[in-house]
């Protein structure tokens, strides 16, 4: 199964790849998902090496942020490479 194989997955990769960085926040509300299901998500991009992650503290609140990486950037583009070429057979 290739970690591309999820909606949230390739959703939040295609974020990502628009911003500097995104929140961990922000990415739950845009894409409609539980703290723990993106986390399940993001653990498996960061695994991946798709997706760096870094956690701070603003303040006295801890932050989550990610950041795409050029091997998540490249595999993001190849998929959407390979959905063009199947929409052509």
């Amino acid at each position: 199964m290739s970690v591309l194989d999820s909606r949230i997955r390739v959703f939040a990769l295609a974020i990502l790849s628009g911003v500097e960085k995104a929140s961990f926040s922000y990415l739950k509300d845009r894409l409609k998902t539980t703290d723990g299901n993106l986390s399940v998500h993001m653990q498996r991009l960061c695994d991946a090496g798709y997706v760096r992650m870094e956690k701070v503290f603003e303040g006295r609140k801890p932050k989550t942020y990610f950041y795409i990486t050029e091997k998540g950037r490249k595999a993001l583009l190849e998929y959407i490479e390979e959905l063009n070429r199947s929409m052509k057979v």
